[in-house]
């Protein structure tokens, strides 16, 4: 994950004590990061192709789920015959990705609250 705030050129922020540097040499250096920063989270998804991860179903829409993994992977999944729920503990293979987000299909609910696991 990828913290960048701007410069601060206010005093008695430490950066005040420095000249400005170009403007252009900031938005380069700004869009560089951020080129680095989806790039390490590209490599970071393609690790769990092939594997599964465990994501709690956050929404559903037409059979799709969406949720988070416990390592924060935004993941869309389908059911695939799994009565998923939201709310539940899924453990889903990982098929692929889709922009940002891991997509794959619901292997097994791992907990779920209607059956007080």
């Amino acid at each position: 994950m990828l913290f960048r705030s701007p410069y601060s050129a206010r005093n008695p922020a430490l950066a005040g004590l420095y000249e400005n540097l170009p403007e252009e040499v900031m938005k380069s250096r700004k869009k560089s990061l951020l080129l680095m920063a989806e790039e390490s989270a590209r490599k970071y998804r393609e690790k769990f192709l092939g594997s599964g991860i465990e994501v709690v179903a956050e929404k559903e829409e037409n059979g799709l789920f969406s949720g988070t993994s416990g390592n924060y992977l935004k993941t869309v999944f389908r059911g695939c015959g799994v009565a998923a729920h939201i709310g539940d503990i899924v453990f889903v293979a990982v098929e692929g990705f889709e922009g940002n987000q891991v997509r794959g299909r619901a292997e097994k609910i791992l907990w779920t609250k209607r059956r007080g696991n």
